[in-house]
């Protein structure tokens, strides 16, 4: 390729981002290059004090329209698309007046940055560039002729050419220039279509487009011979593509993957209820745990199966604290990821100089939408992100056994970590932590034996008398197609189940489960227990025969003030989940053991403009008193929509109730009933309950 030179005598700039703008046009004001520039571009430059001519004298018009018209004449794109090789187009120019343009610098309105701040439908059309991506495909075409410049990080590049070729670029920079113009017009044209979809909740547009920016190069691919780079979408999700890298060798592209899985399944557990570890190895968790403590969460995550820890990766819901630092690096370990590192604990990890840590600043809300990408033989695969939470969905108890306080906590914590295990999927947990992960299998029966097998292999390295399968529960990602793999669990010591259901057999997998005496509970049929999305601390509420339950004061505010509050949850459709953060039960005698075993509670809450119902499992009959037995819901003394608790919450002050559900009639139980709390609004406001 020849070089091609072309000199730069005229340059326009009309830059959203102003990072590096003023040293730069000053360098090429300093080679006698003309500066042409629209806006508050043109109002920096000229408050630096250079010389610089406004887009309106170039093409005399003035800007109009709020701006949106103003470099969208023929004097621009005359300039920027002429030919000058060409005797038509040299003819043309001179018969218009329209002087040639050699140098086009432009970044783009920031779009991408406006929906991530969550500005408004009107804001963020506002913000779509037009006269600039026009502009930068003109002079892209034109690379002959033209240098485009649409990242800062380019400036140096460019003056440095300048200055080698006399005030002149070359082709080969001209075209490197322009396939990165190119570039960055298409991400931004991806980030608006994929928007207008979002808006529009069409989830399999005509035309889909997806674009990145590069973050960074790397070694190879999953294999030495696979060339890879590391590309940032617009997503602002916190993560492996927005976390800083403290010290460690350069991240791989498998570092990169197993970390990205780590981070999102230990963002299933809320930092505020628990500390959470989950290690992960070959992209699936080998461990994972609750624990009062990171480094009791990384300890107990551990033991699960130290064998595939050696070299995997490590991740935590909550900052990296010396403690945890000091038990994580006892053992090799490729990268540590958290949303923040203490000074001690940086300064811990520091003394493994090839040990990556990363902190994200924040996690991942796994209840946020999004779109999952995978290429295919000749198109793409496009999905949404699997944002379903154990704690939203309704749970059906099918078999005659109900699990226990204990086994339903366990439950829920398997089926967070199934979420996030390559299937088929089989895990066993007890108190909160894996202790036996099957993972892969092409059956569903060698992922229980596999799983139950690396169990015992754990047992045997601890020196522990018994597998900790025994007395533990498991999840299936999926439904038990016959009942042989339940009955591996059982075999291992499992005493209940979660699954989503939904098998030809579940009729024989339920009745396998009731002749070994195993609870088990569907997914997959919305029913009685309910697991809500509260960002509370609790794990939830339950009743015992004979007990009344109490629980804490509900707070009634205003849209806005309880969506700060509480993080809030969905949009206002008429349903939200909340669940009780405190519950205080105290005895009462039981009467009429013929009651149902199961009986509705409904509790009629009113205040401040809110209308909410609170819905869930008890024993027996059920009502509700704001000081004693026998008073109905709907007879309660609760403050209404009219009374001083709704003028109270309008003027800013919180209204608050306290609740008591009474059980009455209650039948002798021999054990511990499930209660979760659910909260529909009809009067489509949100409502927390604290």
């Amino acid at each position: 390729m020849t070089e091609r030179l072309r000199r730069v005598r005229r340059a326009l700039l009309s830059v959203s981002d102003k990072s590096g703008l003023v040293e730069f046009a000053r360098a090429l004001a300093d080679q006698s290059i003309e500066l042409i520039s629209t806006g508050g571009t043109r109002k920096a430059l000229a408050e630096a004090g250079l010389g610089v001519r406004d887009i309106s004298e170039l093409t005399g018009f003035p800007e109009m329209m709020d701006g949106r018209v103003k470099t969208l004449h023929p004097k621009v794109h005359g300039g920027l698309l002429a030919l000058r090789d060409n005797e038509h187009h040299d003819a043309a120019m001179r018969a218009h007046g329209i002087q040639p343009i050699d140098l086009l610098v432009v970044s783009l309105y920031p779009f991408e940055a406006t929906v991530a701040r969550g500005a408004d439908f009107d804001t963020c059309i506002e913000n779509i560039d037009i006269g600039g991506p026009a502009m930068i495909r003109a002079a892209a075409k034109n690379h002959a002729d033209v240098a485009v410049v649409v990242d800062p990080s380019d400036y140096e590049v460019v003056l440095t050419e300048l200055r080698d070729h006399g005030g002149a670029t070359t082709l080969e920079l001209r075209r490197r220039l322009a396939a990165k113009a190119y570039a960055r017009t298409g991400v931004y044209d991806a980030a608006i279509s994929n928007w207008f979809a979002d808006q529009l909740s069409d989830t399999a547009p005509a035309f889909r487009a997806i674009g990145g920016h590069l973050i960074e190069s790397l070694r190879y691919g999953e294999n030495p011979h696979q060339a890879a780079a590391f590309y940032r979408t617009s997503e602002q999700r916190p993560g492996i593509a927005t976390a800083r890298q403290l010290q460690g060798k350069k991240l791989s592209y498998n570092n990169i993957n197993d970390t990205d899985a780590a981070y999102e399944c230990v963002a299933e557990f809320d930092p505020r209820r628990t500390a959470a570890c989950v290690i992960v190895k070959h992209a699936n968790p080998c461990g994972v745990a609750e624990g009062a403590s990171l480094v009791e969460a990384y300890r107990k995550a551990l033991a699960c199966d130290p064998v595939s820890a050696f070299g995997g990766v490590v991740a935590l819901n909550r900052k990296l604290d010396a403690q945890a630092a000091d038990a994580i690096t006892d053992i090799f370990t490729e990268v540590i990821i958290a949303p923040e590192a203490s000074e001690e604990a940086i300064a811990i990890v520091g003394a493994k100089k090839n040990l990556r840590l990363l902190v994200a600043g924040g996690l991942p809300d796994p209840r946020a939408g999004g779109m999952i990408v995978k290429s295919v033989a000749g198109g793409l695969l496009v999905q949404q992100r699997d944002n379903a939470v154990v704690d939203d969905t309704p749970l059906k108890v099918v078999t005659r056994r109900a699990p226990t306080n204990a086994e339903l906590t366990d439950l829920a914590f398997a089926f967070r970590v199934a979420k996030h295990v390559k299937s088929n999927t089989i895990i066993y947990a007890k108190d909160c932590a894996t202790v036996g992960i099957g993972a892969g299998q092409m059956s569903r029966i060698d992922s229980a034996r596999i799983a139950a097998r690396k169990a015992e292999d754990a047992a045997a390295a601890a020196r522990l008398p018994a597998p900790l399968t025994k007395g533990s529960v498991v999840a299936s990602d999926a439904f038990f197609p016959f009942a042989d793999g339940l009955l591996v669990a059982v075999e291992a010591g499992a005493t209940a189940v979660i699954q989503p259901g939904g098998s030809v057999r579940d009729e024989e997998v339920i009745k396998a489960a009731d002749d070994h005496g195993i609870a088990m509970v569907f997914t997959g049929t919305p029913t009685l227990l309910t697991m809500s999305n509260s960002p509370s601390r609790s794990r939830g509420a339950f009743l015992r025969p004979g007990f009344a339950f109490g629980f804490a004061t509900p707070e009634f505010k205003g849209w806005r003030s309880a969506e700060r509050r509480t993080g809030a949850c969905e949009a206002p459709v008429g349903r939200a989940h909340w669940r009780a953060r405190q519950a205080r039960a105290r005895r009462l005698a039981s009467r009429d053991a013929g009651r149902p075993p199961l009986g509705a509670l409904t509790v009629a809450i009113l205040g401040s403009g809110c209308r909410a119902s609170v819905t869930g499992i008890c024993a027996g009959s059920v009502t509700a008193s704001s000081s004693r037995p026998g008073r109905s819901a709907r007879q309660s003394a609760f403050p209404t929509s009219r009374d001083d608790g709704s003028r109270a919450a309008a003027a800013g002050r919180h209204s608050s109730l306290r609740i008591q559900v009474w059980l009455e009639n209650t039948p002798r139980m021999s054990e511990d009933v499930p209660m979760y709390i659910s909260f529909v609004s009809s009067s489509r406001k949100k409502c927390s309950l604290h």
